[in-house]
């Protein structure tokens, strides 16, 4: 994946050093987390990868409700149902999947990589379906949306660190903005669906919309600045 330097104005906070928030971390709570938190991580991630088929696809998902229904059913602890509700669109995405059930080719760049892994964190479901491990199907959907915030850095802002360019994101302990923000929501979603509260579930929920619209405002600069292309890809 080649990285295209400078598309928008430069941000100061470029890169933050992991310190106590890294990756370990987020897999020492996946690995002790229940079904609920699991599914809700994934929820998570999907939410947040919907505003990339609505500006660089053709499918627009991001305010039709359907993030606000998976979410209830979290809530309701009703996690398998969740799931099954995400890979009902699974049929529409494939086509912007590097593979029959996901996937991403690190040659890929631009609007088909973020197509890519935008779609992986959906189309990792089918596996899910056939094993009944959403432990992987978490552990993926978050990789991916992790490597989208970090190669969305990296299309938006210059000095980015060569080691950051290295598919996929969290081989080094440094993070870029986006994938930090990313990272903390993720463990955070982790330590707040472990409780039984309604309401600690309802506060994911509101993170993740917010963290939405901040990476669609991202995608939408990207377009403006040339960085990307806007709703032209098929696979």
């Amino acid at each position: 994946m080649t990285t295209r330097r400078g598309a928008c104005s430069g941000d100061p906070e470029l890169v933050w050093q992991g310190g106590q928030m890294d990756h370990a971390e987020f897999t020492t709570l996946l690995g002790r987390a229940d079904e609920r938190s699991m599914a809700a991580v994934v929820v998570g991630c999907v939410q947040r990868a919907l505003p990339t088929f609505d500006v660089l696809g053709d499918i627009d998902l991001s305010g039709g409700g359907f993030a606000d229904r998976l979410w209830r059913l979290v809530a309701g602890n009703e996690p398998v149902a969740a799931m099954h509700d995400v890979l009902t669109l699974s049929d529409e995405i494939r086509r912007y999947s590097a593979g029959p059930q996901g996937g991403v080719d690190p040659d890929v760049e631009g609007r088909q990589a973020l197509l890519a892994l935008a779609a992986e964190s959906i189309m990792r479901g089918e596996r899910w379906l056939q094993s009944g491990d959403l432990r992987d199907w978490a552990d993926r959907s978050s990789s991916a949306i992790l490597d989208m915030c970090q190669y969305m850095d990296e299309l938006t802002l210059e000095g980015v660190d060569e080691a950051l360019e290295t598919f996929p994101a969290g081989q080094f302990p440094q993070l870029t903005a986006l994938e930090r923000r990313e990272l903390e929501l993720q463990v955070a979603t982790l330590t707040l669906s472990a409780t039984s509260s309604s309401q600690d579930v309802q506060e994911i929920e509101r993170r993740s919309q917010a963290r939405a619209a901040e990476l669609r405002q991202t995608l939408l600069r990207l377009v403006e600045a040339g960085a990307i292309e806007q709703n032209s890809w098929v696979n």
